[in-house]
């Protein structure tokens, strides 16, 4: 059975084998939040009126990452050598949905 982790993984594994000769880098990115923007944006209208809350147990994992930051990986992968492969787009410590909530 396929996962979203075996599906990432393999369309990362082909792109990184066809390109041998052309430096690429692969950013995973996380949701993207910003005050004027990105899912945050979306989001804190349903919390205003308490209508928002986390999916589920609120125990799952959340991947994050500023738009600002967003911005400043892409740039980088975009002027630096060094970056290539794969790059996780998303804060250092994810937290659970619930903690975003």
């Amino acid at each position: 059975m396929w996962t979203q982790l075996h599906v990432c993984r393999e369309w990362e594994g082909t792109t990184l084998k066809t390109n041998k000769d052309v430096r690429v880098a692969l950013i995973r990115i996380g949701v993207v939040l910003g005050k004027d923007g990105g899912a945050l944006a979306m989001m804190i209208s349903f919390f205003q009126i308490f209508a928002g809350g986390p999916l589920g147990t609120g125990k799952q994992w959340f991947s994050w990452i500023h738009v600002d930051d967003l911005v400043n990986v892409i740039y980088e992968a975009l002027t630096k050598p060094s970056y290539q492969g794969v790059i996780n787009g998303t804060a250092p410590n994810p937290v659970r949905l619930w903690e975003m909530c």
